[in-house]
């Protein structure tokens, strides 16, 4: 088939980045969890994008007016960014909200600890515990070692950049065999598989869906080792 060739004026750039950006920045206020956030971030920051596609445009405009356009370009992906991480932001303190009020309404008469991955967490929480009268343990899973609750939250945070899937998945082992009977395990992210499978297989008729996305409650010393035992042997 012939190929048509054309130009594009920097204005019908600017108005084809526009209407990408909003449907991304719309796109993001539409999701609710923040495994569905991780699910949208390539269809709205990723190569293949519609925004970062319309770098390919680029060849079309008058020479002298590429660098404006990229830097156009450049601006909206960079917007978007930020606006990924302020939802991002926003989901992750609903979640920790999430862990306070089953602190409050479940866990005060029990021996229970909270178990996150930053110091940062630790600080945030520690706060709004306080704040609702509960006087809870809270600390980083490594401070954890060595140290057992009847009931254990465990916000398994977001893998690290540079951290890799095993290292991951022996942090969180830590974290769950630290619970002697009361598991209740929450992802801030896509439950890692070894671990979504290891929970699926040992919950039962026990386990229950909590109202956050990716997080799940259990009951039984059993059921809390086996979990440990099983994400460790998917690694």
């Amino acid at each position: 088939m012939p190929q048509t060739s054309f130009t594009m004026d920097l204005e019908q750039l600017k108005t084809n980045v526009i209407e990408a950006e909003n449907a991304a920045l719309c796109a993001l206020q539409q999701v609710e969890t923040v495994g569905d956030l991780e699910r949208l971030k390539p269809e709205i920051l990723g190569k293949k994008c519609p925004l970062r596609q319309l770098m390919r445009l680029l060849g079309q405009l008058d020479s002298g007016l590429r660098p404006a356009a990229g830097a156009v370009i450049n601006e909206a992906v960079a917007r978007v960014e930020n606006a990924y991480e302020a939802r991002l932001s926003d989901l992750r303190d609903a979640e920790l909200e999430t862990i306070v009020a089953w602190l409050s309404d479940t866990l005060t008469a029990r021996d229970a600890a909270v178990l996150v991955r930053s110091n940062a967490e630790v600080a945030w929480l520690k706060a709004r515990l306080k704040l609702r009268g509960i006087d809870a343990p809270v600390m980083t899973i490594h401070a954890s070692k060595g140290r057992e609750w009847d009931a254990v939250v465990l916000a398994l945070g977001m893998r690290k950049p540079s951290e890799t899937a095993h290292d991951a998945l022996q942090t969180w082992y830590v974290g769950i065999t630290r619970a002697k009977r009361q598991l209740l395990l929450t992802s801030v992210g896509l439950m890692p598989q070894a671990l979504e499978d290891a929970w699926a297989a040992v919950r039962g008729g026990q386990a229950t869906a909590a109202p956050q996305d990716g997080t799940f409650a259990s009951r039984g010393t059993a059921d809390v080792q086996e979990v440990g035992q099983r994400a460790d042997a998917g690694t």
